[in-house]
């Protein structure tokens, strides 16, 4: 689950789409919520490639700059 400022939103989401599916296999968007100004984005994928978490978060996190973001992973 991924969850970024609505305001930065619809700038950053063709490249956060890009970013995800040049990091994971198989994504697929599961659900998309709006709650007060965040936008919550729920995906479900196989794996990560290749498998560095910390990578993957700084670098998302720089993509969505100067917004902020959240990372859960299950």
């Amino acid at each position: 689950m991924i969850t970024v400022d609505k305001t930065v939103f619809s700038d950053v989401e063709p490249k956060l789409t890009q970013f995800l599916e040049s990091r994971l296999n198989d994504l697929k968007l599961k659900t998309m919520s709006v709650l007060d100004d965040r936008v919550s984005i729920h995906y479900q994928h196989r794996e990560m490639l290749p498998p560095d978490k910390v990578k993957f978060t700084t670098e998302l996190s720089k993509l969505i700059e100067p917004g902020s973001v959240d990372f859960f992973a299950g």
